[in-house]
């Protein structure tokens, strides 16, 4: 199945959940001290039932801030609504 439409973060698009992460991101104190910074980039599934799983860290700059941004994606289990799928075929 392939996803025809994103899931939606509380009836929002991606600008919403940014705005949720920036409300809720404790950075790392010890993060700070060290003048760690950077991005971290993860993937994730939304579930049928708008759980989220399959956290995957693709790149980051330390544990530290890997360990932040994860606690921060997960705890937004069941606060997407799922995308609508459909079956299609591929080529």
């Amino acid at each position: 199945l392939i996803a025809e439409r994103m899931p939606l973060f509380q009836g929002g698009d991606l600008t919403k959940f940014r705005e949720w992460v920036q409300t809720r991101l404790r950075y790392p104190e010890e993060a700070r001290k060290q003048g760690i910074q950077g991005r971290v980039v993860l993937t994730f599934v939304v579930e049928r039932d708008g759980s989220v799983t399959e956290t995957s860290v693709l790149q980051s700059p330390h544990q530290l801030l890997t360990t932040e941004a994860l606690r921060i994606v997960r705890s937004s289990s069941g606060l997407w609504r799922p995308p609508s799928r459909r079956a299609r075929r591929s080529a």
